[in-house]
C-alpha cells in the first residue's frame, strides 16, 4: 500500500475572532494608530505617519501575515509582531517579512538601498526579558529585532488609574488608551488574560468619547484576539455597532465572516476530494512525493473529480500521472 500524508480539515478561527474579522479590525485599527507613539510597549522608536499594507507577495503558500507594518516619521519601516512565546526560529519569520517588503518595494521602483528597516517584536507577560535574545548571528547574516516586554507594565496600577479617569469622567489621553486596549496581555496567563480582557471591555464601553471608545473596543478586539472568547468577541461587535464607525466596522466584520465560510466550504469540499483522490492512489502504490503535494495544491473541486475518475480507471499510479500530464 503506497505511503500518504493523514490531513485534516481546519479552520483558521481564533477562540472568538474569524481571521478574516481579525483583519478588518487590524486594519481599520492600524489607520488610528497614525500620528501616535509605541513608546507604551517600552520601545524607543519615531511615531507612526503612515500604515502600510502587510499583503507581501508570499514566498511560500504556508507564510503568515505580519500584525503590522507602519512608516514613520524618520522615513523608516517598522515591522510590528505580537509574540506570547519566544523562539529562536522566529527571527526567520521575521527575515522573511523584510524579504517579502524589499520585493514589493523594489517592483515599486523603490531604491532598497536606502530604506531603514525595523523589526519590532512585542511580547506579552508571558515572555520576560531574559529568556529573549535580539539578535541572531548566522555568519554573514544578523537578524536584529527590537523588542518589547508588556511583563514590565505594572498591570493593577495601569487599570486602577484609567479606571479611577473614566469613573470621574475625565479624558484619556493616547498613553491611557494605548495601555488600556494592551492591558489584558501585561498578565501572565491565558486565564488571567481572559479575566482582564473581560475587565478591560468594560471599561472601554464606560468611556464617553464615542471615537476612544470605538477604538479602545476595536484595539482590544485586535490584540486579544487569542484569548477571547466568542460570547465577549461577540459583546465587543455589539458595542462597537451602536457608534457610527464602529457600525461600519461591525458591518464589514460580518461581510468577512460570510465571505470566510464560504471560502471554508468552498475548501472542505476540495479537501475531502484530495482525501479521496490520495486514498485511490495508495490503493495502487507507492505515491510520488512531488505527484502528493501536486494534488494537495489542487483547489478547482471540478479538476479534482475528473482526477477522482482518471484514478479509479487507472491500473497503477504511473499511470495516472500519464494521464493528468496529458489532460
Amino acid at each position: 500500500m503506497g505511503k500518504r500524508k493523514q490531513r485534516t480539515k481546519t479552520e483558521k478561527r481564533t477562540a472568538g475572532i474569524t481571521a478574516q474579522n481579525k483583519d478588518v479590525v487590524s486594519k481599520w485599527f492600524g489607520e488610528t494608530m497614525k500620528n501616535r507613539s509605541l513608546s507604551v510597549y517600552g520601545v524607543d522608536v519615531p511615531k507612526i505617519i503612515d500604515v502600510r499594507s502587510t499583503n507581501l507577495p508570499a514566498i511560500e503558500t504556508n507564510e503568515k501575515r505580519m500584525d503590522n507594518l507602519f512608516l514613520l516619521e524618520d522615513g523608516s519601516y517598522a515591522l510590528l509582531d505580537y509574540e506570547s512565546s519566544y523562539r529562536v526560529g522566529n527571527k526567520l519569520k521575521y527575515a522573511g517579512y523584510v524579504l517579502r517588503m524589499l520585493r514589493r518595494l523594489q517592483k515599486e521602483g523603490i531604491n532598497i538601498a536606502d530604506l531603514r528597516i525595523r523589526i519590532i517584536v512585542i511580547y506579552t507577560a508571558d515572555v520576560t526579558r531574559s529568556q529573549t535574545k535580539d539578535t541572531l548571528h548566522v555568519g554573514d547574516l544578523i537578524i536584529c529585532t527590537t523588542e518589547g516586554f508588556l511583563s514590565e507594565i505594572v498591570s493593577d496600577e495601569v487599570k486602577t488609574r484609567i479606571q479611577r479617569k473614566i469613573e470621574q469622567k475625565q479624558s484619556l489621553n493616547d498613553r491611557d488608551l494605548m495601555e488600556l486596549i494592551i492591558l489584558p496581555l501585561t498578565y501572565k496567563g491565558k486565564e488571567n488574560q481572559q479575566k482582564a480582557a473581560y475587565e478591560a471591555v468594560c471599561l472601554a464601553k464606560e468611556i464617553e468619547d464615542e471615537a476612544m471608545q470605538e477604538m479602545a473596543l476595536a484595539g482590544i478586539l485586535s490584540f486579544s484576539d487569542k484569548v477571547i472568547d466568542k460570547e465577549l468577541a461577540n459583546e465587543i461587535r455589539r458595542c462597537l455597532s451602536m457608534t457610527k464607525v464602529g457600525a461600519i466596522i461591525a458591518r464589514e466584520m460580518e461581510e468577512s465572516e460570510r465571505r470566510g465560510e464560504n471560502r471554508g466550504r468552498m475548501a472542505g469540499i476540495a479537501e475531502g476530494r484530495v482525501s479521496s483522490l490520495l486514498t485511490v492512489l495508495s490503493l495502487k502504490g507507492e505515491i510520488p512525493e512531488q505527484l502528493e503535494q501536486k494534488i494537495q495544491k489542487q483547489k478547482k473541486s471540478e479538476l479534482l473529480d475528473k482526477w477522482l475518475k482518471i484514478a479509479v480507471a487507472a491500473p497503477d499510479v504511473e499511470t495516472f500521472e500519464e494521464q493528468i500530464m496529458q489532460n
